[in-house]
């Protein structure tokens, strides 16, 4: 794989991560409607852990 293209992966792969990281208002109102808050809160706790696993792995395995 090129260098451009490793560089493109990295960039959407960080700013998927701060679209996680980032508070979605709107949606978070929503669940709360849902009554459904803290189930959501638990989902987004797992995908960070996920997500913070594929960055360790990712960024070790790319370094440029």
């Amino acid at each position: 794989m090129n260098q451009k293209k490793k560089q493109k992966q990295v960039d959407a792969f960080f700013i998927f991560y701060e679209s996680v990281l980032k508070p979605d208002h709107e949606l978070r109102q929503h669940a709360h409607e849902a009554e459904c808050y803290n189930e959501l809160l638990e989902w987004r706790q797992d995908i960070l852990n996920y997500l913070n696993t594929r960055r360790y792995e990712f960024t070790e395995s790319n370094k440029f």
